[in-house]
């Protein structure tokens, strides 16, 4: 048994000696610079007898305080196990299109969206496991955040290349034109939300809890309204290259047939994965902003059930808005992968005619 700890109640919860010192100013007890050398418990009579080492001369206690054990999944729900299943599922998926990209040796951007993708889906995964193990807020608000930079950076390259989708040709390099914007808007979501971090570090230093919670509302705020933007941004984006898509489909010489006989026109299967996308991330989108704000206003979420609601829904929107770009990825590994598998086949054929 740990030195001053008494007894365990049920797993996660114990109880222990705490040596403290009262501080003359806010007349609180503090265990900063206090600790227990000597501890002595008899349950039966009740005689408790310690010895505190403390570095400095005040006012002191000796209290017998309820903690919590720092393990993973310690305080974990059955909603935290659901979450945990759905972000482990989609981190196997994202784990099968690289393995596919490394073996079809596709480009290198491709692996850098999936990397990202997993980075975003094991950060949720770490961050829900290692929740009773974090002690500092600004752990706890640097892991939970990264994965939705992580996030809103992919959505907004997604946006980009639609964008861009519609001012160059379909076989030309889309991203070209939009590429050094997309680094200095990435750079400047990662600047903030370092500085958030930074921030909410400080104020822990401090100890002063009115500038914690402004700096976490204050941020909260920011990045649910970079989360509007860009849901009104991938709206707009999405539409017009459906729209751009169609009038290239009118102007086209006519539908080619498979040998099937079924329709095989793919700027039209193209035009709705981008309907579903458009419709299904900004959904996403404008959700998790909402979620966000509401999460942060403590006028707003007033018990604990509407806390774990809130959350849960937040991290749904989140798991489907990641969902809904690896299967937009899949897509394209997939179609590239039957490509080279053509061209492949093809080649041995025309090899062994020879």
């Amino acid at each position: 048994m740990e030195l001053g700890k008494i007894s365990d109640q049920g797993g996660c919860d114990y109880r222990e000696l705490s040596c403290e010192w009262q501080d003359p100013q806010s007349l609180e007890f503090r265990q900063s610079g206090c600790a227990v050398s000597q501890a002595m418990v008899d349950m039966g009579s009740g005689v408790i007898g310690t010895q505190c080492t403390c570095t400095h001369l005040t006012v002191f206690a000796i209290a017998l305080r309820n903690k919590q054990q720092l393990s993973p999944l310690c305080h974990a729900t059955e909603v935290d196990y659901v979450l945990l299943a759905l972000y482990a599922v989609l981190s196997v998926c994202v784990l099968v299109q690289l393995a596919r990209i490394t073996y079809y040796k596709l480009p290198k951007v491709s692996l850098a969206q999936h990397s990202l993708l997993l980075l975003a889906s094991v950060l949720r995964i770490a961050f829900l496991v290692a929740k009773p193990v974090i002690e500092s807020l600004a752990g706890l608000v640097m892991l939970g955040l990264l994965p939705s930079v992580i996030a809103l950076i992919l959505f907004i390259y997604l946006m980009l290349t639609w964008a861009s989708l519609q001012l160059v040709g379909i076989n030309l390099d889309p991203f070209a034109r939009f590429r050094i914007p997309f680094v200095v808007v990435a750079v400047g979501v990662l600047v903030l939300a370092i500085a958030l971090v930074i921030a909410v570090a400080a104020s822990d230093a401090t100890d002063a809890a009115t500038m914690r919670q402004d700096v976490v509302s204050s941020g909260s705020y920011v990045l649910a309204a970079l989360y509007a933007v860009v849901c009104v941004l991938v709206i707009l984006a999405g539409f017009g290259l459906r729209k751009s898509l169609a009038q290239l489909s009118s102007h086209s010489s006519g539908i080619s047939t498979a040998s099937s006989g079924t329709p095989n026109n793919w700027r039209e299967m193209f035009r709705w994965r981008v309907l579903v996308a458009t419709v299904g991330l900004s959904s996403c989108l404008f959700a998790s902003a909402c979620l966000w704000v509401a999460a942060v206003q403590t006028d707003i979420i007033v018990s604990d059930a509407a806390t774990l609601g809130t959350t849960t829904a937040f991290y749904v929107c989140d798991w489907l808005g990641l969902c809904l770009l690896t299967w937009l990825l899949s897509h394209a590994i997939a179609t590239a992968a039957k490509r080279l598998d053509k061209s492949k086949s093809e080649l041995s054929m025309s090899t062994s005619k020879h």
